[in-house]
């Protein structure tokens, strides 16, 4: 599950690589704006402590009849980063990857009130999970990452590095090769990257990070 670092083929035709069709995005609620300006200011009454309650407080709230049969045994496998945040069965991405047997990877749909898998919310990845994410990615037809994490926060380990850091770098991940086209400058980090999977599709990804992480 490792990565390489892969020169660009020479002598290859620009046809030869097909552009992915057109994502259907789900257009937002007409008093969208209205509902997240609303939102921020009650996050920002609530300051860091009162989320932080709030958070803990949904943490140890579990629906009724969820299960997580797919995540039992995942982390001792390398699959999941944490004993105590399991994976819904009923929402999680089943990943159907030709030739890999294995389906699981520790991702939820996210449902709003006009979409129900509105986007996908994942842990960062692994060692072992880094091929399955861009899996996701590919075959979830996602063109968009935000990234809320560091790859390094206090001295511990939050995130594999699962892109290319340097503009005009490329890197494969089971068979997906990713491309770092441009980069932005901090705070807020802006990776535009390529993913090209078997040399016949390829697609822009937008990667969203910053240089200093969400963490409490």
């Amino acid at each position: 599950m490792g990565k390489k670092t892969k020169k660009k083929a020479k002598g290859k035709s620009k046809s030869e690589v097909q552009q992915a069709p057109a994502v259907n995005v789900a257009k937002c609620h007409t008093n969208a704006k209205a509902e997240v300006e609303k939102w921020v200011r009650r996050a920002l009454d609530k300051g860091v402590d009162g989320l932080r309650e709030e958070y803990m407080s949904l943490k140890r709230y579990v629906p009724e009849g969820m299960t997580c049969n797919a995540f039992q045994g995942t982390y001792e496998a390398g699959k999941s980063r944490y004993k105590d945040v399991p994976c819904q069965d009923k929402y999680r991405v089943v990943l159907k990857w030709p030739g890999v047997a294995d389906d699981y990877i520790h991702a939820n749909y996210v449902a709003t009130p006009i979409n129900e898998k509105r986007f996908i919310c994942t842990q960062g990845p692994m060692p072992k999970s880094v091929d399955d994410f861009w899996h996701m990615v590919v075959q979830e037809d996602s063109d968009s990452i935000v990234m809320v994490t560091n790859t390094i926060e206090k001295g511990f380990n939050k995130c594999e590095q699962y892109w290319p850091n340097d503009q005009g770098q490329s890197l494969s991940f089971g068979g997906v090769e990713i491309t770092n086209t441009l980069v932005s400058e901090p705070p807020y980090t802006l990776y535009e990257t390529t993913a090209q999977h078997d040399r016949k599709l390829s697609r822009k990804i937008l990667h969203y990070s910053r240089s200093k992480a969400w963490d409490f």
